[in-house]
């Protein structure tokens, strides 16, 4: 028995995958985040970082966690276009869908799963009139999205 290695395909793929290509997932200030928030004098990266970091308020870490919290859903994901790059498929195609799908967690998680701890006080709930967090008018979860940063 023999082994044939495809020298040019084998060449490509390690080329493909010592790139330094990247996809970052969140609120970014490329992509919307410098936006303001609603006429309250800060931008939606920031809102976003408060409340990430529990800066002032009640930490509620959406992006973190909305990630850690489910990544049993996206270890499959990560396979599959793992697979999919050595097979042939371009490493940037790639991190473009694992994007998309990062950024559909997170919105997913706020938006739809268990609600993010801490609850909320009842003096917000009043005022807002919902219990869950980080959802109000919409433009903090809507602006959670991804690039891919090619190097």
């Amino acid at each position: 028995m023999s082994v044939t290695v495809k020298d040019k395909v084998w060449r490509d793929l390690v080329k493909r995958l010592k790139s330094k290509s990247y996809v970052k997932v969140g609120v970014l200030a490329a992509k919307g985040g410098n936006a303001q928030h609603l006429g309250d004098g800060i931008t939606i990266s920031e809102l976003a970082a408060i409340h990430e970091l529990g800066l002032g308020v009640p930490r509620r870490s959406f992006i973190k966690d909305g990630i850690e919290k489910n990544e049993r859903k996206l270890q499959p994901v990560v396979a599959k276009l793992a697979k999919k790059v050595i097979e042939g498929m371009p490493l940037d195609q790639a991190l473009g869908i694992l994007g998309v799908v990062g950024a559909d967690t997170i919105k997913n998680y706020v938006k739809l799963g268990a609600h993010v701890p801490p609850p909320l006080s009842d003096k917000t709930v009043n005022a807002k009139g919902s219990t869950r967090p980080l959802v109000d008018k919409g433009p903090l979860i809507n602006s959670v999205t991804y690039e891919v940063v090619k190097r």
